[in-house]
């Protein structure tokens, strides 16, 4: 019997550069994140030296929602895929600065408003379910 092996959609780039190599996964996606982190600190600087403290606002708040995300990457949900941590950090990296500089707190508003509605109803489904999951076997 012949099987055929259907690439994923995510099996380019830097996903796939990730998933290929099991041996080094974990020092990889800390170099990207500690990459992505650097972007973030010059760009806090890039700020600071424009006379505003906004930069350094939005860096420490993405650690913070990167803590939120890494936590629910580790829970074994079925809510929990590639699309949706992928949506979380996007949401969190664009609504931290697309307000600008006076209004930058209506972003954070509303990511946390979406977040909490995205976890709430995560709980919701799991504590109070509508209708009866059959039980799978861990």
């Amino acid at each position: 019997m012949i099987k055929f092996q259907i690439p994923e959609i995510f099996d380019g780039g830097i996903y796939g550069l990730l998933c290929r190599d099991r041996k080094s996964k974990g020092i990889k996606r800390g170099a990207l994140y500690l990459a992505s982190l650097s972007m973030l600190g010059l760009n806090s600087v890039v700020v600071a030296l424009a006379g505003s403290s906004l930069g350094i606002v939005g860096l420490i708040t993405n650690i913070i929602f990167d803590i939120f995300v890494f936590a629910f990457a580790a829970l074994k949900i079925e809510e929990r895929s590639v699309r949706n941590i992928f949506l979380l950090v996007f949401l969190g990296r664009i609504l931290s600065f697309i307000f600008g500089q006076n209004l930058w707190i209506f972003g954070y508003c509303i990511l946390y408003l979406l977040v909490g509605s995205f976890i709430g109803k995560i709980l919701i489904d799991q504590r109070f379910p509508l209708k009866k999951r059959k039980k799978s076997k861990q």
